[in-house]
This record gives C-alpha cells, structure tokens and sequence, in this order.
C-alpha cells in the first residue's frame, strides 16, 4: 500500500505496475507484443491472398471447411503435447512449428502454380458453378493452407499459449491492471505490424520480406520464452509461480455444454453474448469485404498501370491484392491506435460505470456502424458531396465507411466487449465459473461457424451483394437482441454480486 501511495496521479491511474512487479510486466508485455505483430502480419497476407479469389463467400466456405476441421484437429495435437512438456517447451515447440511453416511457403512460393490442380478445378468449376467459391479453396491449396495456419496461430499462440504463461505467473490482484496494460502491448504490435504493410517504415515489401520480420519475431520470441522461464526457475518467488492455484478446467462436450446452461439463466445469457458476437461480426465483414473486392477488381487496371510506370510488371491478381493490402493494413494500425486510445481515455476513466453501462457501449456503437454503412451501400447518390470532399467518388467513401465502421466495433470489441465477458464470471462461485467458463467456450466457435453457413448458402444462392439487405436486417435483429441480453444479464450480476 505504501508503494501505491508513493505513486502519482498519472502512474496511479494509467500504468499502476509496482517495481517490483516490472519486471514480469516487460518480459509478458515483449511477448505479447511480438505475437501481435506477427499475427497482424500474418492476418492481413492471408486476407490478400483469399480475397481477391472470390470475396466474403470464399473466406466463409475456407473457415467452414478449412479452419474448424483443422481447429479441432489441431486441439488434440495440442492437447497431447501439453500433457508431455511444460509451458517452456510447449511454447517453443509450437513456435517453432510456425517457423517452419512460414520458411516452407516462404521458399515454395514460386513454384506454388506448379503444384496447384488447375484443370480439376476448371471442369468442377464448370460443372458446379454455383460452387466455384467452395471449389477455388481446393484449386488454390497453398493460399487456403497458408490461411488455415494463420487462423491456427491466433488460437492456439496468442489466446491459449501467452494467456496461459501469463495466468502461471499473474495473482488475480496483478490480473486486475496487467491485462489492460497487456492489450496496449499488443495494441503497438498491431500498429507497427499497420504501419509495415503500408510501406510508411521501409517502402514497399515483397511477401517474402514480410514474411521475414515474421520469422525474425517468432525467433525473438522463443529467445525470451527461455530468457523467462529461466528467470522464473530460479526465482520462482519473485515471479508468484508458488502463489498460484492450479485449476484443471473441465473439457465439456457441447451435449454437456447445453444441459449445464440449462440448469443456469445466466450461464446461458453470456453465451447468447458470445453467439450473438461470433455471427454478427461474421456477417458484417462479409460485406465489407464482398465490397472490398468489388472495389479492388475496379482498381486493379489503374495498380498496374502505375506499377508499370515504375518499371515493374505486375499480374491482375497481384494488383488486387495491393489494394486490399493498403486497406487490410489501415484497418490493423488504426484498431490499434482507437484501442489504446479506448484503454487510455475510456475505459479507465469510466471503471466506476456499473455492468449495465459498460455491457452496453459495444452493442450501441455496432447498432450505428451497422446502420451509418447501410446508408452508404444503398444512398450512394445522397453521400456524393460527402465523397467529393475527401476528392474520391461514392464507392470508394463507402468503402472508407465501412473500413471506420469495422475498425470502430472491433476496438470497442476489445476494450468494452471482452473485458466486461471476463467481469461477469466474477459474482459466480469457483466451481459454477470453472463449468461456466468451459460450457462457454464452444459458443464462439458455433458463432462463427453459423455466420460462415450463412454467408456460403447466400454464395450458393447468388451471392453477398444479393443478400445485402437481408444481412443488415439481421445485423440490427442481433444488436437489438445484444441490447436485450445486456439489460437482462446487469440484473442478474446485481442480484450474484448482493447475494456473494
């Protein structure tokens, strides 16, 4: 107490880390901020290479048959690993499985045409043009795997490998500031990542360049990863490794999952958080990106034009994907820069606001993103003046709307949303939180797998840009719905927290 006294006003309120905890602080932060770097990287070439292939419905069709097989696959590798070898090694292990990974597509990448079946994928494609965004994934395998892996590495990197170092050595005091402060490390990551792609920090890079920061980082972060675990094995008391509790947390089949929510109304209320979460945001990036890629097939003649005024020669789809990387890297620097701006501004200033208040701010700033870019899409002539202020015509505007919109829900998501999830575990007893937290889990992934069926049977039935209207009618349902559940569940916290 005495050391929170001899604090400041600034240090106090925005970085209350004690000196004696420094130390853990900036080795958790260094990682974390290296993992975020990558995976930005990572997230904005994949999208480069998907995209231009189809838009949103091949995306969807990829993460419905590509990324939640592998996912579960990759659960049980993970699974047996983690009961053989401590965190140390098991973070290296997987680490290293990147590297290798990335080395391999980095060095193939010209001979990725050789290998590509395109003739089977033409007479499919002829034979089955309704399902050309399903058959392109198999045509395009090394793109598709490359986009696999990537989605595999947010998962199984940054939300189970760094969260579970963390959560070795953080008190639940400690967890209370650090965790905040933990998503302003990954917040630079994500900016610096921005700011790389869009050629502010070394020009333009080739993907092979990119891809060597990458590997350069994930190097880096096996070197710390060791550098920390050696510092925690000498000193384990410094780093509170004694003072931890150790929980297993049941694995739950989704069987399980729904009789456990059954048997609790508010259980099952922050799942309907969570499903609401993993659709909406589904349907709302495809459409910002079905219009993105319209827009970048429009785009790309004048790419290559000034690419070959410059010397260089470059293909349609190598133009394509240009574009979309130019705002694909917008899109990472500026979440990061509104997040912490969120962290710094908002949330701390607001930490006296009750459940209701803060519950509410992600569902309301999504219910105006979604309604601000509908307006856009289908009043193309009412913003005009607008567009012509920014000297750029009514799709391009549309399209920035789209991109602030996208970048305004997930900063929110971040700073609001997932923190105020974690809150409303707290009034719940250990056991019910252990259950709850594990019952739960599943409902993320279901989110996204449901918005992903949507979004392919549109693709089946004509496309994204058909079903347009249909998707904002169910974006503004769910939020509406969000609002509903946030109103419910604030009562139930109130009557946990009076009666804990």
């Amino acid at each position: 107490m005495s050391e929170d006294r001899e604090m400041g006003f600034i240090r106090r309120n925005f970085f209350p880390v004690k000196n004696k905890e420094l130390e853990k602080f900036f080795w958790l932060s260094s990682l974390i901020c290296l993992i975020s770097f990558s995976y930005a990287v990572l997230r904005v070439m994949k999208e480069c290479y998907i995209i231009p292939l189809g838009g949103s419905e091949t995306i969807s069709s990829l993460k419905l048959f590509g990324v939640l097989p592998s996912a579960y696959l990759a659960k049980y590798v993970f699974d047996y690993i983690s009961q053989r070898s401590s965190i140390r090694y098991r973070f290296n292990f997987v680490i290293g499985y990147f590297i290798l990974f990335i080395f391999i597509f980095k060095f193939s990448l010209p001979w990725h045409d050789l290998v590509k079946p395109t003739n089977i994928a033409l007479f499919l494609q002829d034979k089955f043009p309704k399902l050309s965004h399903i058959v392109v994934i198999f045509s395009e395998w090394p793109s598709s795997l490359f986009y696999i892996q990537t989605e595999l590495f947010g998962v199984f990197v940054l939300s189970v490998l760094f969260f579970s170092l963390a959560n070795r050595v953080t008190t639940l005091k400690q967890a209370s500031y650090f965790y905040g402060l933990f998503a302003v490390a990954a917040n630079i990551g994500s900016i610096f990542a921005g700011r790389l792609l869009g050629g502010k920090i070394m020009g333009r890079l080739s993907d092979g360049q990119l891809l060597f920061f990458v590997v350069f980082a994930l190097i880096s972060l096996i070197v710390l990863n060791t550098l920390f675990c050696r510092a925690m094995d000498k000193n384990p008391e410094k780093f509170d490794i004694k003072n931890q509790e150790k929980k297993n947390i049941p694995k739950l089949s989704f069987t399980q999952s729904l009789s456990l929510l059954r048997k609790n109304r508010y259980l099952w209320l922050i799942a309907a958080l969570v499903l609401i979460y993993g659709i909406s945001i589904n349907l709302f990036e495809a459409i910002y990106k079905d219009w993105l890629y319209k827009m970048s097939k429009e785009a790309a003649p004048e790419i290559i034009k000034q690419y070959a005024s410059e010397g260089i020669l470059i293909s349609l789809k190598e133009a394509t994907s240009e574009y979309i990387k130019k705002y694909k890297s917008l899109q990472m620097e500026y979440i990061g820069i509104f997040s912490t701006l969120a962290v710094l501004f908002i949330v701390i200033p607001s930490r006296k606001l009750g459940w209701r208040a803060m519950g509410l701010f992600t569902p309301i700033i999504q219910l105006i993103s979604v309604i601000v870019f509908a307006y856009a899409i289908f009043f193309q002539r009412n913003i005009e003046f607008l567009s012509q202020i920014l000297s750029t015509n009514s799709k391009e505007f549309t399209l920035i709307v789209g991109l602030v919109s996208l970048i305004a829900i997930k900063s929110i998501k971040y700073t609001f949303f997932d923190p105020h999830k974690e809150k409303a575990y707290i009034p719940l007893d250990p056991q019910t939180k252990l259950l709850g937290k594990s019952g739960i889990e599943p409902f993320s992934r279901i989110g996204k797998a449901s918005g992903a069926v949507i979004v392919n049977i549109a693709g089946i039935l004509g496309g994204v840009e058909m079903f347009r209207g249909t998707f904002f009618l169910i974006l503004i349902v769910l939020t509406l719905l969000w609002i509903l559940v946030v109103d419910e569940m604030s009562k139930e916290f109130k009557k946990l927290k009076n009666n804990k």
